[in-house]
Order: structure tokens, then sequence, then C-alpha cells
């Protein structure tokens, strides 16, 4: 893994809100739980991005996976 690690996040529709849900374990696994007051139907995109070290909670604009979530 480069310099970093990756962190899983919930997007709206349009891409416009993001909701992290952590990081992904050394086995690039991992099991999260929804924040409260977060539905899967407002959120129903996952992404995996790449995110530097830099303490920067925000998104880094590195997304390796994307995909929408089953309704």
């Amino acid at each position: 893994l480069p310099d970093g690690f990756y962190e899983v996040w919930l997007l709206d529709r349009k891409g416009d809100k993001l909701v992290a849900l952590g990081a992904l374990d050394g086995t690039s696994q991992g099991s999260f739980a929804m924040p409260p007051g977060v539905a899967m139907s407002d959120f129903p995109v996952v992404d995996v991005s790449l995110e530097p070290s830099d303490g920067n909670p925000g998104h880094s604009h590195h997304s390796l996976v994307r995909g929408t979530l089953p309704a």
C-alpha cells in the first residue's frame, strides 16, 4: 500500500454529499455501522478512496472503486 490508507465512503445520488464510514483494515476488509440519521436510500453509492496520512479528514479525490448498492 502506498503511503496512506483505504477509506470507505457513502455518496448521495448526485455525488454532492459524502459520509465517511471508516478505514479498511490491513486485509482490505471491513464491517461498518451506518451513522445515526444516515439512510442507505439517501446514500446509495459506495466509494473506496486512497487517503494520504496527512490529517485531512476529507475525501482525497482519488477513488479506487465506486459502485451502487442494491436497493
